[in-house]
């Protein structure tokens, strides 16, 4: 769903900027590998709950 997301926006910057094609292609490949995006969604899930808790708790 993400990537399926995001696929335009490559083709977007490749067809305006063809030399930074690899740069960007990289850069895919390291968001892939390291960010994860279930693990972002649970990351944030997590941090959006603590912060709720804590607004909830100052109420």
């Amino acid at each position: 769903m993400y990537l399926v997301s995001t696929y335009p926006l490559y083709t977007f910057i490749n067809s305006l900027f063809p030399k930074y094609h690899k740069i960007i292609m990289d850069f895919k490949k390291k968001i892939q590998n390291f960010y994860d995006f279930s693990t972002f969604t649970y990351f944030f899930s997590s941090l959006t709950a603590a912060w709720y808790q804590r607004v909830r708790d100052a109420l």
